[in-house]
């Protein structure tokens, strides 16, 4: 690039603050259009991979340009393209920052607890699970009871219904005629809980 084409841009990009300082939006347009690809990748390299699905890069670079239009004295030492660039991702990696801490480092947002949509019945079942057994296993432990009942003497099933019913012991022995240590011996030897 000739030393002649290098001070006319020069001369254009500072004619270009001076109208952007002063509250041109035509001016504002032109910065943003020239030097906005630069600042969105830079941007782009910053995001997190976890704030990416989050985020576009371009929602921050409007967010940076706002922020570098909204404060028009914050560019006053901008003398040159490297002063703007160093200014505006400077502005960027702080609206970044900013973020990242908002999504990573609060509970309401942070993006650590999102869960992946592939499996996420199964990731609520296991956090929904209660100790209450499923119908299918009621219905086997059931079955199983119903079978070692059958087994056993009749004096027996009726102290285990009896049982089942809520009554004490001693209201199973008052009703069925036997001793109480009988019932409390039957009652010992074949746990309700099945242990």
């Amino acid at each position: 690039m000739s030393a002649d084409r290098v001070k006319e841009k020069e001369r254009r990009f500072v004619e270009l603050m001076e109208r952007a300082r002063n509250g041109s939006q035509e001016a504002a347009r032109e910065i943003v259009e020239e030097y906005g690809e630069y600042v969105e990748r830079a941007v782009r390299r910053m995001l997190n991979k976890k704030m990416r699905r989050q985020f576009d890069s371009s929602d921050f670079t409007q967010a940076v340009w706002s922020s570098v239009f909204a404060n028009l004295a914050n560019l006053e030492g901008v003398d040159g393209p490297a002063s703007l660039a160093r200014y505006v991702l400077g502005t960027g990696k702080n609206k970044v920052i900013e973020e990242f801490r908002r999504l990573l480092q609060t509970g309401k947002y942070n993006v650590n607890r999102e869960r992946s949509l592939d499996g996420s019945a199964e990731y609520e079942a296991i956090q929904l699970a209660g100790r209450d057994p499923s119908p299918s296993e009621v219905a086997a432990t059931n079955e199983a009871v119903a079978r070692t009942m059958s087994k056993l003497p009749l004096h027996y099933q009726e102290i285990f219904r009896l049982r089942q019913q809520g009554m004490t012991q001693a209201e199973i022995a008052a009703r069925t005629g036997l001793h109480i240590r009988t019932v409390q011996r039957v009652i010992h030897r074949f746990p309700e809980d099945g242990s």
